[in-house]
């Protein structure tokens, strides 16, 4: 008997438990990322729809390079990470956000990262494809905020350059593909949660990104408090 491709997609979601804990969670977070959207927003389509794809191409990876038989919490640290991310979308669509939501909302998926890998390595769940979700949500991260900035009118297009280094760089690889090699003695987060993805060696440019942005959100933010609207 011949099976669709959603068929083969359905069973191989059942049999494996770690892809049904996370599209479950995944399911509880989304409920409350709408609900936040909306309160903060008056919209939830943005973050929401930003949530779904991101979802969907994590459970992909899930199912293609997970070795482990419990998601763990790890992954799910780094899944509310990308929340966050998905979240501070909207405040890029939506102008007049208070910045001290978005400050906020930086700070904690900033204060998060690292926890899911010290989280992986302590239950012995390390795995590249928690190195790979972590790494996508920092560069996520990176590239919302800087977005955000330029948006918001803190900074000029120059933002972009640091927000959007790892994408650019991504893309060069495919034209270049001797980018896509090891860079020998840099430490990235791959490196940290025990995987050797080639990939992973320009996750440093995305945390230089972070910490730009996350200080002028703390410039823009104090000055909003000193000289109030």
């Amino acid at each position: 008997m011949f099976l669709s491709t959603p068929q083969i997609v359905a069973q191989r979601i059942e049999g494996q438990a770690p892809v049904s804990t996370f599209l479950a969670v995944s399911a509880l977070v989304s409920a409350a990322l709408a609900l936040a959207a909306f309160y903060t927003f008056g919209t939830l389509t943005g973050p929401v729809l930003v949530f779904a794809a991101i979802v969907m191409i994590a459970t992909y990876g899930l199912i293609q390079n997970y070795p482990h038989p419990v998601l763990g919490l790890c992954n799910v640290v780094t899944l509310l990470r990308a929340a966050m991310v998905a979240f501070l979308i909207g405040a890029v669509l939506v102008p007049g956000v208070s910045v001290w939501v978005v400050f906020g909302l930086a700070v904690a998926a900033f204060a998060l990262d690292g926890i899911d890998g010290w989280l992986a390595r302590r239950a012995g769940l390390v795995s590249d494809f928690g190195a790979r979700f972590d790494m996508e949500t920092d560069a996520g991260l990176g590239a919302v905020i800087s977005l955000w900035l330029l948006a918001s009118g803190t900074t000029g297009p120059e933002i972009l350059l640091l927000g959007f280094m790892r994408y650019a760089f991504l893309s060069a690889s495919f034209i270049w593909p001797a980018l896509q090699a090891p860079l020998p003695g840099v430490p990235t987060e791959g490196d940290l949660r025990g995987s050797n993805h080639g990939s992973d060696r320009f996750d440093l440019s995305t945390h230089a990104a972070g910490v730009c942005a996350a200080r002028h959100s703390v410039r823009r933010a104090a000055a909003e408090l000193v000289l109030p609207r």
